[in-house]
C-alpha cells in the first residue's frame, strides 16, 4: 500500500508517517533550485497584528535577491561577491564587495530574518529548520484539501507543518502559544532574475540614512530645481570652488578621487592614502599614509578644519540632500542674476530652520547659501565661486626649506 495512504488509515500506528513525510519534504526542497517563493508572515498576540511579505529568489550559479515588503520595500541582492541594500522608501541603495556566500550575506543584511524565510536559502538551511521541530511519531497527519497537515501540541500550544500533497513542499508553518503565534503561507513561482535595478534617482550612500530622504516640495518647477542640485553634488567627480563666509575662507578642489584644500591655516591635499598637509602657521610638511577619518583628525589637530559642504562629500553624503533632508518644504521664490549666472531662487523651511540657495539654472551649482534659525539667531550666508579642477590643481606646491615631520594622528601616534 502506498505510504502517504497508510498514513491516513488506521495502520499509521505501525508506520512513523511524520517523519516519512518530513524525508519527502527535503528531498522536496533540496532539487527544487534555483526557485522563487512568497512567504507571507503573519503575527497575532493579544495587543496586536502584524504581516510581512517575502519574496525570494534563490539560483546557485547567481545568487539570491529578497524583497521585504514590510510598508515601503526594503530589497537585498548578493551576486558577482556584491552585496545591495535598497530601501524604495528613501530611494537610497548601499553597495558593498564580499567573499561571503549570498545566503549568509543575506541573513546579514536583513538583521533577524524570519526563520521560516531564512529556511528557504539553502537546503542545508531549511533542512536544519524543518528537523528542529523533532517531528516524529507523537505528531497526527490529516487530509485537508490538498495539503497533508502535520500536527503536534494541545490548547496550550500548538505546531502545525502543511505539505502539498501531490509535491510535499511546505505550504504552510503555524505555531501558537498561550496568546502568541506566527502562521507563515508559502507560495512556489518561477525564479525572478536576481539583478539589482534601483529606480531613477536611486541614491548610492554608505550607510542608508533617513535624513537624506526627499523633502516635500510645493511645485514641479521647485522639485525640478531640487532635483537639479542633488544631482550636482551626488558623488562629485570633479568639483572646485571657493567659499567665503565673514573672516572665514577656503578654496576647495574634488577630482577623481583627489581632493585638495587651501586656507589661510594650513594646505592640505589627498590622493588616494598618501596624505600631505602644509602647516602655514608653524612652516612645516607633514607627509604619509592614512584612510580618510584619520586624515581628517590630522587637518583638524592643526587649528583649521575642513569646509563644511567638503566634510559630508568625504564622508559620501552629498551635502544639499543632508541640508534639505526630510522635513523641508522647498518653493521657488524668484530668480536672479548671480556673478553673470542665471539662477533660480529656492527656499526650504523646516521646524528649525530656513535655507535660502541661489542655485545656477544650468546645471544645480549653488552660487550662495544662507542659513536662518527659527530661534531668531543671526543669519549666516555663504558665498561659493566657482573654479577650474583637473589633476594639476589637487597637486601641492611644497615650499623650499620648511621643516618635514613625521606624520602624527591626533592621538599622538605614528600611523
Amino acid at each position: 500500500m502506498n505510504p502517504l495512504l497508510i498514513c491516513l488509515t488506521p495502520y499509521a500506528a505501525t508506520f512513523d508517517a511524520p517523519s516519512y513525510l518530513v524525508d519527502k519534504c527535503l528531498e522536496a526542497h533540496s532539487s527544487t533550485r534555483p526557485m522563487g517563493v512568497d512567504v507571507l508572515g503573519k503575527t497575532v498576540s493579544f495587543e496586536s497584528k502584524s504581516s510581512t511579505t517575502y519574496r525570494l529568489t534563490v539560483d546557485p550559479e547567481i545568487g539570491t535577491k529578497l524583497v521585504i515588503e514590510r510598508g515601503p520595500p526594503f530589497e537585498i541582492v548578493a551576486a558577482a561577491n556584491t552585496v545591495y541594500e535598497y530601501d524604495r522608501s528613501l530611494n537610497q541603495y548601499t553597495e558593498r564587495s564580499t567573499n561571503v556566500a549570498p545566503d549568509a550575506s543575506v541573513r546579514s543584511a536583513a538583521n533577524n530574518l524570519d526563520p521560516v524565510v531564512a529556511a528557504q536559502l539553502t537546503p542545508a538551511s531549511f533542512e536544519a529548520w524543518i528537523k528542529g521541530f523533532q517531528v516524529g511519531p507523537q505528531w497526527s497527519v490529516t487530509a485537508q484539501g490538498g495539503l497533508l497537515v502535520l500536527s503536534a501540541g494541545d490548547s496550550d500550544g500548538l505546531t502545525k507543518l502543511s505539505l502539498d500533497s501531490k509535491t510535499h513542499k511546505l505550504r504552510a508553518a503555524e505555531s501558537r502559544s498561550h496568546g502568541y503565534g506566527t502562521v507563515h503561507t508559502l507560495s512556489y513561482r518561477d525564479p525572478s532574475p536576481v539583478t539589482f535595478s534601483p529606480a531613477k534617482g536611486a541614491l548610492k550612500v554608505k550607510t542608508l540614512n533617513p535624513d537624506l530622504a526627499l523633502p516635500a516640495f510645493a511645485s514641479a518647477e521647485a522639485k525640478a530645481a531640487c532635483l537639479k542640485v542633488f544631482s550636482f553634488y551626488d558623488h562629485p567627480r570633479a568639483l572646485a570652488y571657493s567659499v567665503g563666509s565673514g573672516e572665514e575662507s577656503f578654496k576647495v578642489w574634488v577630482f577623481q578621487g583627489r581632493v585638495k584644500q587651501s586656507d589661510s591655516k594650513a594646505d592640505w591635499a589627498i590622493a588616494g592614502k598618501e596624505f600631505t598637509l602644509i602647516d602655514k602657521q608653524n612652516k612645516t610638511v607633514m607627509r604619509g599614509t592614512l584612510d580618510m577619518p584619520k586624515a581628517i583628525d590630522t587637518i583638524n589637530s592643526t587649528g583649521t578644519r575642513i569646509e563644511p559642504l567638503l566634510k559630508l562629500v568625504l564622508k559620501g553624503v552629498n551635502p544639499y540632500r543632508f541640508y534639505l533632508g526630510q522635513g523641508s518644504i522647498v518653493k521657488v521664490v524668484g530668480r536672479a542674476t548671480v556673478n553673470g549666472a542665471s539662477c533660480t531662487l529656492l527656499e526650504a523651511r523646516s521646524a528649525s530652520s530656513t535655507l535660502s540657495l541661489a542655485v545656477r539654472s544650468k546645471d544645480g551649482f549653488v552660487l550662495s547659501l544662507t542659513s536662518t534659525q527659527i530661534q531668531g539667531q543671526a543669519s549666516v550666508t555663504r558665498l561659493f565661486a566657482p573654479m577650474p579642477v583637473g589633476i594639476q590643481q589637487t597637486k601641492l606646491d611644497i615650499p623650499q626649506g620648511w621643516q618635514t615631520k613625521p606624520l602624527v594622528t591626533q592621538q599622538g601616534a605614528q600611523p
